[in-house]
């Protein structure tokens, strides 16, 4: 598994100039100034392609480190950076795992009913109560975790311990983060999927009941601090209001067990994994917009879109699943158009929340397609091949026979009529 250049940059302008920012300190040892420096690595980090096991934040530092490996030594350019980034690759692959354990809260009340589970090696436990040491060694970094937050920290949330092994405080932080948004986007669709729209008055709230709390810490087995370093949520303003799951514990558990054991026979788990969790991200925001652009990136990953496809291709694999093709063509269409306007432009419309809760149900019915069709796709891209086939009975039809006739051209079928 390593690490290469993205095909879609040049790296040889962004190496360059990370050639260019570098110095003599007054010691007479080479560095780099400081704000080129962190501009370049920035960006070289996202002109590299890295394998999907290492976090991005862990991606970044391995870049950090190979600029500070390379600031001594010959004039750079792709193939030496790039060796380095990978040298320091192998060495992380290689570093052995040690235990960690993840604490947060979540915005249940600390009477419900849930299920401690485990996901790909993450043990998650819900706690009423912290264990003592837990809340002591958190305590120890609870005023700097106060002065980054907007707004109180909230009170009553129910606890979550997420117990893992990993290589790195990050690579901990980012495992456990995804398992637990992975729970809680499944419990936030089955709740979600049952409103199909919303009119608010006052102050924008998310569209989400279900929500981590603003800080989390990462921990030693036995409750002490692994690290100083902190994990909090940046569109944290106010504590949400506490959901209770046992109204409908029995339905939402059946849901949860169905979508897992779905996501277990898919063959392309990951990618729908990866759309579960940036769903409930992107319905945790107030800002509606921000939420509505943030749904539109779980939109493109459905429909395998977005990288050098059109919109169209969008639109067309979107509307494929619903009977009602030629209203939802349209809806889409007032989507894209609202969404390519709020992208290039600063718009303010009070039609936000209609707009998002009509993205959000296109979304929940893709995920029920990917998730519970019967057709046992390869891939996403397999999915999207049988998206963008034509609804109308003829057009389908038609397709099947000049297939047949390929099969036969080619021999692979026997042909089922005399030539003369």
């Amino acid at each position: 598994m390593s690490v290469t250049w993205s095909k879609k940059f040049d790296p040889s302008p962004l190496v360059n100039r990370l050639e260019e920012c570098r110095t003599v300190d007054g010691a007479g040892r080479q560095t780099y100034e400081g704000f080129t420096h962190s501009e370049c690595v920035a960006l070289i980090h996202h002109a590299l392609v890295f394998p999907k096991e290492i976090p991005e934040t862990e991606g970044r530092r391995l870049v950090n480190q190979a600029s500070s490996t390379l600031r001594e030594g010959p004039p750079l350019n792709p193939q030496i950076f790039l060796s380095a980034v990978n040298r320091l690759t192998v060495q992380y692959f290689s570093t052995p795992t040690q235990p960690f354990a993840l604490m947060t809260t979540i915005s249940l009340s600390p009477r419900a009913d849930v299920s401690h589970f485990s996901q790909r090696g993450v043990r998650v436990h819900f706690h009423p109560r912290f264990p003592r040491r837990f809340l002591i060694e958190r305590e120890k970094i609870s005023e700097r975790a106060h002065q980054t937050l907007f707004a109180d920290q909230p009170t009553g949330y129910l606890g979550v311990l997420a117990r893992l092994s990993a290589r790195s405080h990050y690579e901990a932080a980012d495992s456990a983060l995804d398992t637990i948004d992975l729970q809680r986007g499944i419990w936030n669709w089955y709740f979600n999927r049952r409103h199909f729209t919303r009119m608010s008055f006052g102050s924008q709230k998310p569209v989400n009941n279900i929500v981590l709390g603003p800080i989390h810490t990462l921990h030693h087995p036995r409750g002490q601090l692994a690290t100083e370093t902190f994990w909090f949520e940046q569109i944290y303003r106010a504590p949400a209001k506490l959901f209770d799951l046992r109204r409908d514990h029995d339905n939402m558990a059946k849901f949860t067990i169905a979508v897992r054991k779905a996501l277990r026979r898919s063959k392309y788990r990951d990618d729908l994994e990866k759309a579960i969790i940036t769903y409930a991200r992107a319905l945790d925001d107030c800002d509606l917009q921000t939420s509505f652009l943030k749904l539109w990136v779980v939109l493109e990953l459905l429909t395998s879109t977005g990288k050098d496809e059109t919109y169209a291709s969008t639109l067309k694999r979107a509307s494929f699943v619903f009977m009602e093709r030629k209203y939802f063509i349209q809806v889409l269409r007032i989507l894209t158009d609202y969404r390519n306007r709020a992208v290039h432009a600063s718009i303010s419309t009070g039609k936000i929340e209609t707009y998002l809760y009509q993205l959000k149900n296109v979304v929940e019915v893709l995920l029920e397609f990917h998730l519970f069709n019967r057709f046992r796709f390869k891939s996403l891209e397999h999915a999207s091949q049988f998206l963008s086939l034509p609804t109308d009975k003829d057009a389908l039809a038609a397709r099947v026979k000049i297939t047949e006739y390929a099969l036969e051209y080619r021999g692979y079928r026997p042909r089922t009529r005399t030539m003369r």
